[in-house]
């Protein structure tokens, strides 16, 4: 089948068909993917049933996926098995993005060759720098395919894949890059469990990224980046569309149904039909949370009639970067100003709203008024992305320094009585009395 090196396991520790599923939609995303199948395994003629296969980090592997031999690399999470005996919570309580060693694999034959050693020099010192905040993660990975990777994880509901434990890192010696190697994402969940557990509410990665010193810290260093947000955006795009699923379907469905003829000797009651039904449902959830109505709060914050500028504040109160596309007036019909892309970044979680402003040169003839001011709407979209939104301008500004709040007069019933003396003032009855004339 032209591997050298690929293990043999029970084709439950893969959750059967999923993981060929996931595998295959790696490879249709242009990402590289360890071939992964079942067959039947026979030992000098001994039938030992039917196995899941799965290629393992090796040179083939690289090539099968039709890019250049390059170092394979990963963060050595041995130590934490070594810590706990409880292997299944352990990983997740370990910050192992800055603890562990990074790892090569195949070193004999890396170090051996001149140019894969150097490469793989060069790759450490990529990814040492990415954990230490020293470089951003377009200046290390491929963004797009990585991108693409954590966009195809919110679809299988599920973010075991992204684990430090079992991520792997190719350096593709053309590009300069490193690219993710998908490894173990084992089962499909649905996205609508997220909302009942200890993760957040909002059930996308890159939407509800923990800062608690565990393995999420990797996805949060991602997404420190606008270029990756850009491509992370437009990832969840393309993979919840609905032609992805039938694209999928149409090119892999005799391979599938090639595959599961082999588990069904074995697990007849084996069935890929809810984990697809699974799959639709989180497509769908996704491109719900990705199309919202609005993102944007939008203030008129002041109007400087000799220059004749406007300035909008606009505070971004979702969870992914904002990129402006124009300011309007009458129905969105005429183009006030073209933003041109301008960022509204998003906020910490349990933050006041990070408010930007944007300022912009009225076009020649328009003087605004309270009516025209109501009239004007911005449209954005999140950066990556294509679904249009569109918000109301409000005509006050949000905060102004120049009211002191600490000088607010106070009308007292004392204030009252000296300023309107005519009054019947009853304290006794609490009422007061205007007398006639």
């Amino acid at each position: 089948r032209g591997m050298k090196k690929f293990s043999l396991m029970h084709p439950g520790v893969r959750h059967f068909a999923s993981e060929w599923i996931f595998q295959r939609m790696v490879g249709q995303l242009g990402v590289v993917s360890p071939r992964f199948e079942f067959v039947r395994v026979k030992i000098n003629g001994v039938d030992k049933g039917v196995y899941a296969l799965e290629e393992t980090m090796d040179k083939l592997l690289v090539e099968n996926n039709e890019r250049k031999d390059g170092p394979i690399l990963s963060f050595d999470a041995d130590y934490v098995w070594k810590l706990s005996t409880d292997r299944m919570i352990a990983p997740v309580l370990r910050d192992i993005l800055h603890e562990a060693s990074i790892t090569l694999y195949n070193d004999g034959r890396v170090m051996k060759d001149p140019g894969l050693s150097e490469q793989f020099e060069t790759a450490k010192e990529m990814l040492e720098r990415f954990r230490n905040g020293e470089a951003t993660s377009s200046e290390v990975f491929d963004c797009e395919k990585f991108a693409r990777f954590l966009a195809l994880l919110d679809v299988f509901g599920n973010h075991h894949a992204i684990g430090l434990w079992n991520i792997k890192f190719y350096f593709n010696p053309i590009t300069g890059k490193l690219e993710p190697i998908p490894y173990d994402q084992t089962y499909i969940r649905p996205l609508k469990l997220f909302f009942h557990e200890d993760v957040g509410v909002k059930p996308l990665i890159g939407e509800d990224v923990r800062k608690d010193g565990t393995w999420l810290n990797f996805v949060g260093l991602l997404l420190n980046d606008n270029e990756f947000k850009i491509a992370y955006m437009n990832a969840l795009d393309k993979v919840s569309n609905e032609a992805f699923m039938a694209g999928f379907l149409e090119k892999y469905n005799d391979e599938l149904v090639s595959n599961m003829n082999v588990l069904w000797q074995e697990y007849p009651s084996c069935t890929v039909e809810p984990e697809l039904r699974v799959l639709l449902d989180n497509q769908r959830m996704i491109r719900q949370i990705i199309r919202p109505m609005e993102a944007l709060q939008v203030y008129v914050d002041h109007y400087d009639s000799n220059s004749q500028t406007i300035t909008l504040e606009l505070g971004n109160y979702y969870g992914y970067l904002v990129s402006v596309d124009g300011v309007y007036l009458k129905k969105d019909t005429i183009l006030v100003f073209d933003a041109n892309g301008f960022y509204v970044p998003t906020t910490e979680r349990g933050k006041p709203l990070n408010h930007v402003k944007l300022e912009f040169k009225l076009p020649d003839g328009l003087v605004p008024d309270n009516k025209w001011l109501s009239s004007l709407r911005v449209k954005y979209r999140f950066a990556g992305g294509n679904h249009v939104m569109k918000s109301k301008v409000i005509n006050w500004n949000r905060s102004s320094d120049e009211i002191d709040i600490s000088s607010v007069p106070v009308r007292t019933i004392q204030a009252l009585k000296l300023s309107h003396p005519f009054l019947l003032v009853d304290d006794f009855s609490k009422s007061i009395t205007i007398p006639t004339g």
